[in-house]
């Protein structure tokens, strides 16, 4: 039987319950002895990412936070650069390839609200199923703007990353233009009436997506005229 969930943008009364999620993960892995990939962002930036609707959780209705994402902001000028990050799914729902479907309603929902900005984002490469999800969703190498490597100067790992010759123990990657609209319109065609299933084997992951960009008659129209190329 399906289990039903919900993806949503997040508000500041579910800080509390994320930063829970995050522990409640970094845990479990630590437990298992297993290399932390729970790489929670600072509140601050939880918070701006709130106030800019930017800022999404999959969870069980009125249960658990099972999945965070979020979109930051990097530079706002001379050109505007925003990262994808802060995720992290839960293992009782990997295999559904969650993650593409995360990447896409952040993709979707920056190309109506921000529709200028470059969208990038930072993966360890020992982090095998990241890297496959972003290279499915179409991201490519870049090299690291100056934001992009300010978190590094407080990392542990700073030194051992300079005495192999890299400034940071993530590799960076951007989305074309071209694939941004791809991306949204992925997102687009997964839903059929404001929810998304996703089977892996006999198994089924079905979650209702309630965001501006599913729910809000503006939003809607802009990201379809956006997708069918009614506007650039």
């Amino acid at each position: 039987m399906a289990s039903r969930k919900v993806l949503r943008e997040a508000g500041a009364h579910d800080l509390t319950r994320i930063a829970d999620a995050y522990e409640r993960w970094a845990n479990v892995e630590a437990a298992e002895g297993q290399p932390n990939c729970v790489r929670p962002r600072p509140e601050s930036e939880l918070n701006d990412a709130i106030a800019a609707g930017l800022l999404f959780v999959l969870e069980e209705r009125g249960g658990d936070v099972l999945a965070v994402a979020g979109v930051f902001n990097l530079r706002s000028s001379p050109d505007v650069y925003v990262e994808l990050g802060g995720t992290y799914v839960d293992r009782s729902i990997r295999g559904y390839k969650l993650q593409g479907v995360l990447f896409e309603v952040r993709i979707a929902t920056v190309a109506v609200s921000q529709h200028e900005a470059r969208i990038t984002t930072a993966i360890n490469p020992s982090n095998g199923g990241s890297l496959k999800r972003s290279a499915e969703s179409l991201f490519k190498v870049m090299q690291p703007i100056a934001e992009q490597l300010v978190p590094c100067k407080d990392c542990e790992k700073l030194a051992s990353m300079a005495s192999c010759g890299r400034s940071c123990c993530c590799d960076f990657y951007d989305l074309a233009p071209e694939d941004k609209r791809e991306l949204s319109r992925r997102f687009c065609e997964r839903l059929t009436d404001g929810t998304i299933t996703l089977v892996s084997g006999d198994k089924s992951l079905v979650f209702d997506v309630e965001c501006p960009i599913t729910d809000d008659d503006d939003y809607r129209r802009a990201l379809r005229d956006y997708v069918d190329g009614r506007w650039p």
